[in-house]
């Protein structure tokens, strides 16, 4: 199904609610009812999805399909939060700048995003987006006594890399 034959669909049988993001049924159909919120939970990766004949989406892109008359390749949620579809909080992106608006990740032992213990130096090292002969590239920014200080040397780093894409929280 081609996005113009699927917004057609979406428009005949969902309403969007703009301070919610989410989906309404307009018309009821077996145990879907009219004015129930449309959808469900993906429990593995906290994302709220809908199937449309028989094949699942994420509200997210429905909702850009919406907003915009095509479907993105890929959305950024711009406050980290999977299931906050309202259209504001939505931009269209690229792998690498969806990976700048993450938060730490739970294993993380450091505090700080993009900064980890190496043992055989005992330093803290910085690890993050460099500019290189001309272009980007992952690796090592340094290592560092203190956390902070690495953090502060990815921080500056991954500003410069993933600009507006920069979680507002890091900042």
């Amino acid at each position: 199904m081609n996005d113009e034959e699927l917004l057609k669909l979406v428009n005949e049988y969902l309403e969007y609610q703009p301070a919610t993001g989410e989906l309404i049924w307009k018309k009821g159909k077996g145990r879907v009812k009219s004015g129930q919120v449309a959808g469900y939970d993906d429990d593995d990766k906290g994302y709220r999805c809908i199937k449309i004949n028989s094949k699942p989406y994420k509200i997210h892109r429905i909702n850009y399909l919406i907003h915009h008359g095509r479907m993105p390749k890929m959305l950024d949620h711009l406050n980290q939060i999977k299931n906050d579809n309202r259209i504001e909080n939505l931009r269209e992106s690229n792998g690498s700048q969806n990976q700048g608006n993450v938060s730490s990740r739970a294993n993380n032992t450091s505090g700080f995003r993009g900064v980890t213990w190496v043992e055989t130096r005992q330093k803290w090292a910085a690890k993050g987006p460099k500019f290189v002969k001309g272009e980007w590239k992952q690796g090592s920014l340094g290592y560092f006594d203190c956390p902070k200080e690495a953090y502060k040397v990815y921080k500056k780093a991954a500003k410069a890399y993933f600009k507006e894409f920069f979680p507002k929280d890091l900042e």
